[in-house]
């Protein structure tokens, strides 16, 4: 019977040690397989990385040369005095726009045309001729004109 019972502990601590084994096994392949597709997804995210930085850095220099064009075309006066200087802080930039005044269309907005009230500017598409009437007045002389000064 002793022999029996030492069998049995021998065999339980057998398994033990096969387990313990396997699972030290089992975790030095997954702590391997990790390591590399830690280093192939790095590689992954470095490559993406650069691709879409220069393919943003390439769009955002074509946007730069349109705008330049853009300036060139319709501000040359007021252009000429950056074009040594291409980098236009935002001060700058809003200066070439700031004498801007939106005129009004004769045809759409006729009793609009040189009121101190019109604003001209679009918002998501939509138009707001002044704060008065939003979309300008339907008749030939407002109620609210006033002369711009």
């Amino acid at each position: 019977m002793d022999n029996w019972d030492n069998n049995l502990w021998k065999w339980l601590n057998d398994v033990q040690q096969g387990l313990e084994s396997f699972s030290i096994h089992i975790n030095q392949e997954w702590q391997k397989n990790i390591i590399e597709l830690d280093t192939k997804l790095n590689d992954l995210t470095e490559e993406v990385e650069n691709a879409v930085t220069a393919e943003l850095n390439q769009f955002l220099e074509d946007m730069d040369d349109l705008m330049i064009d853009f300036f060139r075309v319709f501000l040359d006066e007021d252009l000429t005095r950056f074009e040594d200087d291409q980098n236009l802080d935002s001060e700058e930039l809003y200066s070439l726009f700031e004498d801007y005044k939106p005129i009004p269309n004769t045809q759409k907005h006729p009793a609009c045309v040189g009121c101190t009230h019109y604003h001209g500017q679009t918002y998501n598409g939509n138009l707001l001729v002044c704060a008065m009437y939003p979309y300008g007045w339907d008749g030939e002389k407002c109620p609210d004109w006033e002369k711009e000064s």
